[in-house]
């Protein structure tokens, strides 16, 4: 299935989503098989993000934040939102894994079963 007419800006993200998929797999090259751990994973990562946000709103309260400061507190909340996102993929990579797999085996159940009828 073809992505239907991504921008630019879209097309930046999927890359840089991505790319971190590649490097949390060769960091972490084992991914939880228990659907708990992985899920536990994905919502690790979240908090970060929600973390990085708070953060970012605290310190915009405080008077005279730098232009400077701003953009590393963004760049932050880009980083955890990256790093949730790769997650929600290998999550989801999992689940797709587990499904084609759970209908190959179903698909063999339905064969025997043709076979000895």
């Amino acid at each position: 299935m073809a992505l239907s007419n991504p921008t630019p800006i879209e097309l930046n993200v999927f890359e840089k989503v991505i790319e971190e998929v590649r490097k949390a797999e060769d960091k972490h090259p084992v991914w939880p098989r228990d659907p708990m751990r992985q899920a536990a994973v994905v919502a690790e990562e979240a908090g970060e993000l929600l973390r990085a946000v708070l953060t970012q709103i605290e310190e915009c309260e405080k008077p005279r934040m730098s232009v400077r400061e701003f953009i590393s507190l963004n760049h932050d909340i880009e980083k955890e939102a990256l790093q949730t996102a790769a997650m929600a993929i290998r999550f989801l990579v999992e689940r797709e894994k587990l499904n084609k797999h759970l209908q190959q085996q179903a698909h063999l159940v339905e064969s025997q079963m043709e076979e000895n009828s």
